[in-house]
């Protein structure tokens, strides 16, 4: 089923939009070092815990299966 004319002709218009900048301010505030490197830190706020690794050459113990599957 062919798209109606109209939808044709916002999409036709609107095709290059992701290359024209944006009036609006952004939403995100940058400081100034980090706009330079564009390098954006995250803070490390997950509760993992490391998995105890054995260094020897015993053989795997197969992974558990989950009852019901």
């Amino acid at each position: 089923m062919p798209l109606p004319q109209d939808v044709l002709n916002l999409i036709e218009l609107n095709k290059d939009f992701y290359r024209t900048g944006s009036q609006l301010p952004p939403c995100l505030k940058l400081g100034k070092t980090q706009e330079e490197t564009n390098h954006c830190r995250v803070m490390d706020t997950s509760d993992e815990q490391p998995i105890p690794v054995d260094p020897s050459r015993k053989p795997l113990k197969p992974t558990p299966k989950r009852t019901g599957s």
